[in-house]
């Protein structure tokens, strides 16, 4: 069986960090948003207020982290 091409890593999107929040990547950015339940506009206001760290956001916002 062929193998199929292989993608450039040019073209891949940079794997989301699971500790920093980077509200310069409009995709992480939305995955945030829904993650923590909050609008765009709160999440960019706790990150400027807490910084960046996904844990201090979530203690900003009083949202616990469950078990995967």
């Amino acid at each position: 069986m062929p193998l199929a091409p292989l993608t450039p890593l040019t073209t891949l999107s940079p794997a989301p960090s699971t500790d920093i929040i980077n509200i310069q990547h409009s995709e992480e950015l939305e995955r945030w948003v829904r993650a923590l339940g909050v609008s765009e506009e709160q999440l960019r206001m706790a990150v400027a207020a807490v910084g960046a760290q996904v844990d201090d956001v979530r203690n900003h916002f009083g949202v616990v982290r469950t078990a995967a």
